[in-house]
């Protein structure tokens, strides 16, 4: 059964390590660089590929034993949505405690019997008042600031207490400046962030977003609070060679596959090599897959093919 376009071409969303394209040395650039405990910043329009390899870095140092918190500050609408998603996100890497914390945010704390209220007791004594973020739903929109400031502070003591280096993930960090200011007033929050981030020295950082300026003007000038704080990473280009070969891959994965006899030609755009994206389709494989637009701008080819 042939796939639809979406599928085979998907850009609507993260794609997994395994679909990606020529971006191997942004992985493992970004992996090496965070266990060495240096903090990135990558900032690149949206569906240029930067959450894919963010995640495919993520799960190569998950791989390694590290912890790590990936948040969407897009699907985040205010401080204490934010403060309990990070809670969560770090109580995850403890997969018993993880398991607990889930029972008691289902039945609630009262529910627990003998044995698991005191493992949450423990845990507390353990980690502190940021335990309640995740346990109790609604416990941090009773004091958002505080909540934030515990949930913050919460990856590098569980990285501590666990001795495992812990790897966080902000992905579209300019919403913490947007004109909503969802989070509270920017300069305030990112004073929070950094005041807490810089003592937090078994946690490193990784800070994605898709308005490139407002990405610059949080990071690079002095006065601001992050200034400093983490360099920036370039996303390279993908190579005609690395495209031919994962496209090629692609058709394959749909059973259209060239034939040997068939010569393949490609013919690429200096803009084609830094955007990742085709120009033109074949008219055999349109009729196949109707490509968008999107796919097809950027590079020219000639494709002979057996589907």
């Amino acid at each position: 059964m042939r796939q639809a376009s979406g599928d085979l071409f998907p850009t609507d969303s993260p794609i997994p390590a395994s679909q990606m394209i020529g971006r191997s040395d942004d992985v493992r650039e970004i992996a090496t660089a965070l266990a060495n405990g240096t903090n990135l910043i990558i900032a690149a329009p949206r569906r240029t590929g930067k959450t894919s390899v963010c995640d495919a870095a993520l799960g190569r140092l998950r791989r390694n034993r590290f912890y790590t918190a990936r948040l969407d500050l897009f699907r985040i609408a205010d401080a204490a949505e934010l403060a309990e998603t990070l809670a969560l996100a770090v109580i995850a890497n403890r997969s018993p405690i993880h398991r607990l914390v889930r029972r008691a945010r289902e039945v609630g704390r009262v529910a627990l019997n003998a044995t698991q209220a005191a493992a949450v007791l423990k845990l507390k004594s353990q980690l502190g008042d940021a335990v309640e973020l995740a346990i109790t739903p609604g416990w941090a929109a009773q004091d958002p600031e505080r909540a934030l400031d515990l949930a913050l502070e919460l990856p590098d003591r569980v990285a501590r207490a666990d001795g495992r280096r812990m790897i966080v993930f902000f992905d579209e960090f300019q919403e913490v400046a947007g004109e909503r200011r969802p989070y509270g007033n920017p300069d305030a929050v990112t004073k929070r962030m950094r005041a807490i981030f810089q003592r937090s020295s078994e946690v490193s950082y990784l800070f994605a977003g898709s308005l490139e300026h407002m990405m610059r003007d949080l990071f690079a000038p002095s006065h601001r609070a992050f200034s400093g704080f983490g360099g920036f990473h370039t996303l390279r280009a993908i190579t005609v060679a690395d495209w031919s070969r994962g496209l090629l891959e692609r058709f394959a994965a749909d059973d259209c596959v060239k034939r040997r006899s068939t010569a393949t030609r490609w013919r690429w755009s200096r803009r084609s090599s830094r955007s990742g994206a085709c120009t033109r389709t074949p008219s055999r494989l349109r009729a196949r897959w109707p490509i968008g637009s999107r796919f097809r701008s950027g590079c020219r080819r000639r494709f002979a093919t057996g589907c």
